[in-house]
């Protein structure tokens, strides 16, 4: 079998590299250790007619868990941070040979096995799980540039139009420029609307992603318990975005 170079690439990737290694050096070591569990169960058993039985018991609980654990607890395991994940399985596989000399009898070897073959099976769905946020797929990032072409800094200085009947309904206004929507504001606040200003252009939701929350959540509360103010007709705002508004909830 030939090993081509664009199957080595991801190998050039320091994160990857890192797990690559990492992930080699514990598979070694648990299949040194499945090695070894099965060994110490068949000389503990040597007596027995049921020696085979307790070997195969012990394959068994070392390498099931893992089709167990990724059928069964797969969304789970996704909501938990995957680096300690890792670590905790991986520690845990330690905790369990550190403990196996100790082991009274062949039935504690197999309940060990049990212990490591679970952790393995935590091991490996959050190691693969990560894979692709180490190698980007460029494939993927072509279609979503495509996607999502560049515009220039100046396409979010343009005005947009607000949605017709806005004035219906009693709203909030978040002020994020000024310079470009003065006038859009004033409209706001004749028609009875509280207005909150803030600074920072169309970008404020990213660059000051706390200060427009506040805001937000300072509209709301004020929108929830001023009494309504007199009803309008469509309005005819001019062209311009608001930056933000926040709609009185529905009792």
């Amino acid at each position: 079998m030939r090993v081509s170079s664009a199957q080595l690439a991801p190998l050039r990737l320091q994160g990857f590299r890192n797990l690559f290694y990492a992930m080699l050096g514990s598979s070694v070591g648990t299949l040194l250790a499945a090695v070894a569990l099965a060994i110490d169960v068949k000389d503990r058993t040597a007596s027995s007619p049921h020696s085979g039985l307790w070997v195969a018991a012990v394959l068994i609980v070392e390498f099931l868990p893992t089709i167990v654990v990724g059928l069964l607890l797969g969304p789970l395991l996704d909501r938990l941070e995957r680096r300690s994940l890792m670590i905790a399985a991986d520690a845990l596989r330690v905790a369990v040979f550190v403990a196996l000399p100790f082991a009274p009898n062949a039935a504690t070897v197999v309940g060990l096995a049990l212990v490591a073959g679970l952790a393995t099976g935590f091991f490996r769905p959050a190691v693969y799980a990560g894979i692709p946020n180490l190698v980007p797929d460029e494939e993927l990032r072509a279609t979503l540039e495509a996607d999502m072409p560049p515009f220039p800094l100046s396409y979010f200085d343009t005005g947009i139009d607000m949605p017709v009947g806005w004035g219906d309904r009693p709203c909030g206004y978040v002020l994020l420029g000024p310079e470009f929507y003065g006038a859009t504001a004033e409209n706001a606040r004749n028609r009875g609307w509280p207005v909150r200003e803030i600074g920072g252009g169309h970008l404020a939701p990213a660059s000051r992603p706390v200060r427009v929350t506040e805001a937000l959540l300072e509209l709301e509360r004020v929108l929830r318990t001023a009494p309504a103010p007199p009803r309008f007709a469509p309005p005819a705002w001019p062209a311009g975005s608001p930056g933000g508004t926040a709609s009185r909830p529905s009792p």
